[in-house]
């Protein structure tokens, strides 16, 4: 294998040496590569401070600074410390910082599953009949104070969640359908739903993780921090919360959650977010140019 490599190096160093135009080309491609390191990594860093390890980021930068120091004066003992104390924390830093390190890594998977996923279009007038659907029986469930997650799922998917409680559906979208789901004595009510592609793609879905924001309130339960935790980390979905003790209705988009909202404002947030205006097919207009001639003639 290191023949191979330093053969390669050796053939396009020559090749590159006698052609400007490779050597620019190689040269920019080398730029294009260094600037998407630099950019994935200012996007972990960013997730990682907006959660609380973001505090051990700012730990381990300053034990960085005293190594540093301690080299530059000469302070062998503590150099020699804090320099034996890094050759473990390397490890230390891997195990503490998983969960972000896993969304990383599925981010960077994930761009390159967008280019060949087929997308499932769905017309605009299905697309607010569906979210027409899920405010009716939003505020039918707050008015009677039932609890309830419902997860717009949207280009970014779902996967941290027990696969094995999870019910899958792939069914439409009802405010009957959700109103019985989160009935109290259903057995599909713990948990989440998640509707994909405008349909209900599964129930009593059980996120992994939910939100250690320090900035949410000690008083929100468990539903309301799985469903911000639903919209962290990079995620796009949208999650609506429907409170079981006070029937407030909320949202979380971004890792941000807004309380207290009415119907209206829930409707046109998911009409603003998720309606995708199709237009029409050229036969379609054709077929309608065709029919209005005809009754003119």
């Amino acid at each position: 294998m290191l023949n191979i490599r330093e053969n390669m190096s050796y053939w396009i160093s020559e090749i590159s040496s006698k052609s400007d135009v490779l050597r620019l080309i190689l040269n920019t491609l080398d730029i294009i590569v260094l600037s998407l390191l630099l950019y994935i990594c200012a996007r972990f860093l960013v997730g990682i401070m907006k959660k609380r390890s973001g505090r051990l980021l700012v730990g381990i930068f300053a034990v960085l600074l005293l190594v540093m120091l301690s080299y530059l004066l000469n302070l062998r003992a503590t150099f020699f410390v804090l320099e034996s104390v890094m050759q473990f924390g390397l490890i230390a830093i891997v195990v503490i910082f998983q969960p972000e390190i896993r969304t990383l890594l599925e981010n960077v998977g994930y761009a390159g599953k967008h280019f060949s996923a087929k997308k499932t279009f769905t017309k605009e007038n299905e697309q607010i009949q569906v979210i027409n659907s899920v405010c009716r029986a939003v505020y039918g469930m707050s008015k009677q104070s039932v609890g309830a997650l419902i997860v717009f799922e949207r280009e970014k998917e779902i996967n941290a969640y027990d696969e094995m409680k999870a019910v899958t559906l792939n069914s439409d979208v009802s405010s009957e359908l959700i109103e019985n789901i989160f009935f109290k004595n259903s057995p599909l009510h713990d948990g989440a739903l998640i509707i994909k592609d405008f349909r209900a793609s599964r129930a009593r879905v059980l996120f992994d993780e939910i939100s250690n924001n320090p900035r949410l309130s000690i008083r929100l339960g468990s539903r309301h921090k799985a469903g911000v935790g639903a919209t962290e980390n990079g995620s796009d979905s949208i999650a609506i919360v429907v409170s079981e003790e006070t029937g407030q209705i909320s949202y979380a988009i971004d890792g941000e959650l807004r309380q207290n909202i009415s119907v209206e404002e829930l409707q046109r947030l998911l009409k603003k977010e998720l309606v995708v205006r199709t237009e029409e097919k050229p036969s379609a207009k054709k077929d309608k140019t065709k029919s209005r001639n005809g009754a003119a003639n």
